[in-house]
C-alpha cells in the first residue's frame, strides 16, 4: 500500500514538471550545480567527496570547476529519464546519441543473444531508453521498474524484468532472461550495483570491490555477445551512449571464464572513471572510498 502511494506521489510529481521543457530544464539545473553559493551550503559534503577521487588516481588533478559536472550527473536523473521519454522522436535524437550501434546490430545480425552490461556512472538510466528508441527490442534486468514509478512514456521496444533486491530477489526473471538470450534477445544489466555481498573480488583503483557475476554466467550459459555500454552526460544536457567492442574470454572452463569476463567488465568501469569522474555516483564513490585495498 505504502509503494503504491509513493509512486502515485512520484507520478504525480514529474507529471507536474511536465511543462517544463528538457532544454530549459537543463539549463537551469546546469546553472544551480555551477553555483558557488549553492556547492557551499548545499552540496558541501557531496564536492568533498568528489575531491577526494585524488585518493583512488593520485594522478588525476581535481578542483571544483568539475564538481559541477560531477553534481549534475548526481541530480535529477529521474527528471531527466521522464523528460526525455515524453519527447518526439526528432527532438529524442537531438539530445540523445548512440555511437557503437554498429556493434549491437552486428551481433543481432548473427542470431546472437546480446548482454548489454552497463553501469552506474553519467547517465546511465537513459541507456535503455536510447537503445528502444534505435528500433532495437530490448529486455532491461532491474531491481525496480523505474520508467513505471515516474510514468516514462514511449517505452513500446523497452520490457523491464524486475528481479527485486536482497532477500526479495527472484530466480524467475533470471530465466526468463537466459530464455530471452538464448532465443537471440538482447538484455540490458548494471552489474555494479551495492546491494547485497556476492559477487567476485576484483582489483579496482586498488581497492577490492565485488561485482555481481550474473551477466557473464547469463551469457556463457546461452553463448552471448557481452557488449560494454556508458552514456556520458553533458552540461548542456545532451547524452551521448557509447557501445564499444565485445569483452571476450579465452577459456571454456565456466568459473575461469565468467572471473575473466568480469575482471575485463571491472577494468572498463575503471577506465571510465579515470577518464571522466565527473560521471561518478556519489553514492558509488563513497562506497569504493571505503573499501580496503586490493591484495594479490
Amino acid at each position: 500500500m505504502a509503494k503504491s502511494i509513493k509512486v502515485k506521489l512520484a507520478r504525480a510529481w514529474y507529471w507536474a514538471l511536465s511543462p517544463v521543457r528538457y532544454g530549459f530544464g537543463s539549463r537551469v539545473m546546469a546553472a544551480l550545480t555551477s553555483s558557488s553559493l549553492l556547492q557551499a551550503l548545499v552540496f558541501k559534503q557531496a564536492v568533498v567527496r568528489f575531491l577526494r577521487f585524488k585518493e583512488l588516481d593520485t594522478s588525476r588533478e581535481m578542483n571544483k570547476a568539475m564538481a559541477s559536472r560531477y553534481l549534475l550527473s548526481n541530480c535529477a536523473n529521474d527528471w531527466r529519464l521522464y523528460a526525455l521519454s515524453h519527447v518526439s522522436p526528432a527532438v529524442f535524437e537531438e539530445w540523445v546519441s548512440v555511437e557503437g550501434l554498429e556493434y549491437l546490430k552486428s551481433a543481432i545480425k548473427s542470431s546472437q543473444g546480446v548482454v548489454l552490461v552497463n553501469s552506474h556512472f553519467g547517465a546511465s538510466r537513459c541507456v535503455p531508453l536510447a537503445i528502444a528508441r534505435n528500433d532495437v527490442p530490448l529486455h532491461s534486468l532491474e531491481s525496480l521498474d523505474v520508467l513505471a514509478k515516474i510514468g516514462a512514456a514511449n517505452r513500446e521496444n523497452l520490457m523491464v524484468l524486475e528481479v527485486g533486491a536482497g532477500k526479495k530477489f527472484l530466480l524467475k526473471p533470471i530465466r526468463a532472461a537466459q530464455k530471452l538470450l538464448s532465443k537471440g534477445g538482447v538484455l540490458h544489466i548494471v552489474p555494479d550495483g551495492l546491494q547485497g555481498v556476492a559477487g567476485v573480488p576484483v582489483s579496482f583503483l586498488g581497492r577490492e570491490r565485488k561485482v555481481s557475476t550474473s551477466f557473464a554466467e547469463l551469457a556463457f550459459d546461452t553463448g552471448a555477445v557481452i557488449l560494454p555500454v556508458t552514456a556520458e552526460l553533458e552540461v548542456s544536457g545532451r547524452v551521448k551512449v557509447i557501445i564499444s567492442p565485445a569483452l571476450e574470454s579465452n577459456s571454456t572452463v565456466r568459473s575461469e571464464a565468467v572471473a575473466q569476463l568480469v575482471e575485463s567488465y571491472a577494468q572498463s568501469l575503471e577506465r571510465s572513471w579515470r577518464k571522466d569522474p565527473t560521471g561518478i555516483k556519489s553514492h558509488h564513490l563513497a562506497h569504493v572510498l571505503n573499501l580496503p585495498l586490493f591484495k594479490r
